[in-house]
């Protein structure tokens, strides 16, 4: 079982802060986020199958997005908070193993 909180932020690109209209949009600020995840890694079987369940919840803050002006220019603004939760699960495993030794018969 594990746990982990981390934090970061992804600033702006150099399209959202100069549309195709050319202006420059200084109020754009970064999204910075945390997300917050716990899990489960193990194996079963006698190694056989590997197994790897986490649960997250990512919290943004500042999310950029987009809206569209009535002359078809593409605009980025600082829309508030969202928030993403989710579940990602992963299974491996094998069918068959060769053997660890082979005894050679003369």
């Amino acid at each position: 079982m594990y746990g982990s909180i981390s934090s970061g932020f992804s600033p702006p690109t150099e399209e959202e802060i100069r549309p195709s209209d050319a202006s420059i949009n200084r109020a754009l600020q970064a999204e910075r986020g945390t997300n917050y995840e716990v899990g489960a890694r193990g194996q079963l079987w006698n190694e056989r199958v590997r197994y790897d369940v986490a649960l997250y919840d990512l919290r943004v803050r500042q999310t950029i997005t987009t809206r569209t002006t009535d002359q078809g220019t593409q605009l980025f603004d600082n829309a508030g908070n969202t928030r993403q939760r989710g579940a990602e699960a992963a299974l491996s495993g094998w069918l068959w193993r060769p053997a660890s030794s082979l005894t050679l018969v003369p």
